[in-house]
C-alpha cells in the first residue's frame, strides 16, 4: 500500500478513530471471531469479534505504514484507541508518543499539535487514574514459558510472552527486569530502559516491603554474572534518570505546550 493509498484509507475511515470508538458500544455483544492467522494479545482475545478484527486491520496498517518513506501517525492513533478500550493505558501512551513524534516530524500546524497534546494528556490522566488490567495467573503462565525460552537463548520467541506477562500484571518488578534483559539481548535498548524504569518505580514504591525485595532477588537467582550486573547497574541508572513511557510523554507534553503557546 502506497503512502497516498494509506492516507486515503485513513481519511475515508476518519483515521479509524470514529469507527474504533464505536467498539466500546459493541463490546457488550457478539461472539469472538476466528483468529485471522495472527496471535492476538490476551486482552484483545477477551474482546468481541469486532474488536479482534479491528486489531488485525490496524496491525496490518501499521506494518504497511512502517514501509513508507514518511510513515503516517494515524495507524498508531488507531491502535492506541484499541489499547485504551481494553484498559492498557501504558501501551496506549507508547502509541500516542509514536504518533506524536511522527506528527512533529512533518511540520504540523498548531491544530495538529493541539490534537496530539490532548491525546497525550488524556492518556496520561487515564494511566494515573484508572486501574491497569490484572490477570495474575495468566501473567504467571506467560512469564514461565517466556522465561524458559529466554534461558535457552530464544529471545525472539520469548519477547511476546514476556510482553504479555508485563501487560497482564504491570506491578511485578521481576517480569519487568527479565523483559528488559530480553529486550537488551535483541538490541532494543529504548524498550529495555523503559522496562527498567518501570521496575525501578515498583521497587521504590513506599508499600514495597523488605520481604518483597528479598523475594525479588530470590526469583532472579538464575540470572547471574554479566546479566545480573547489567540489571543492577540498569536499575541504579533508572533511579537517576527516569526513561519510562510516562516520563517521556510528560516531557513531550511540556514541549508541545510551549510551542502551541508561542504561536
Amino acid at each position: 500500500m502506497t503512502r497516498s493509498n494509506l492516507s486515503c484509507f485513513c481519511i475515508e475511515n476518519k483515521f479509524l478513530l470514529a469507527f474504533i470508538s464505536m467498539l466500546i458500544w459493541l463490546a457488550s455483544w457478539g461472539n469472538p471471531s476466528l483468529l485471522l492467522g495472527e496471535e492476538l494479545p490476551y486482552l484483545i482475545e477477551l474482546q468481541p469479534g469486532q474488536v479482534q478484527e479491528s486489531w488485525h486491520k490496524v496491525n496490518q496498517l501499521i506494518k504497511e505504514n512502517a514501509s513508507l518513506e514518511k510513515p503516517l501517525p494515524d495507524p498508531y492513533l488507531a491502535r492506541a484507541e484499541l489499547w485504551t478500550l481494553v484498559g492498557n493505558h501504558e501501551e496506549a501512551i507508547e502509541d500516542y508518543l509514536e504518533a506524536t513524534n511522527l506528527t512533529l516530524d512533518g511540520n504540523p500546524t498548531v491544530a495538529d499539535q493541539t490534537r496530539m497534546l490532548l491525546h497525550l494528556k488524556e492518556s496520561l490522566k487515564r494511566l494515573a487514574g484508572q486501574p491497569q488490567p490484572r490477570y495474575p495467573q495468566k501473567s504467571r503462565e506467560f512469564f514461565q514459558v517466556g522465561f524458559r525460552l529466554f534461558y535457552k537463548g530464544m529471545y525472539e520467541e520469548a519477547a511476546p510472552l514476556l510482553a504479555e506477562a508485563t501487560r497482564l500484571n504491570t506491578s511485578d518488578a521481576v517480569y519487568r527486569v527479565v523483559r528488559a534483559l530480553n529486550c537488551k539481548k535483541l538490541g532494543q535498548h529504548t524498550k529495555a530502559s523503559q522496562q527498567l524504569s518501570a521496575a525501578s518505580s515498583i521497587l521504590k514504591h513506599p508499600y514495597f516491603s523488605k520481604y518483597e525485595l528479598m523475594d525479588f532477588h530470590t526469583r532472579l537467582e538464575r540470572i547471574q554474572y554479566s546479566d545480573r550486573r547489567w540489571i543492577s547497574e540498569g536499575l541504579l541508572n533508572a533511579g537517576l534518570s527516569d526513561q519510562s513511557t510516562r516520563k517521556k510523554a510528560n516531557r513531550l507534553v511540556s514541549q508541545i505546550e510551549i510551542t502551541v503557546k508561542s504561536n
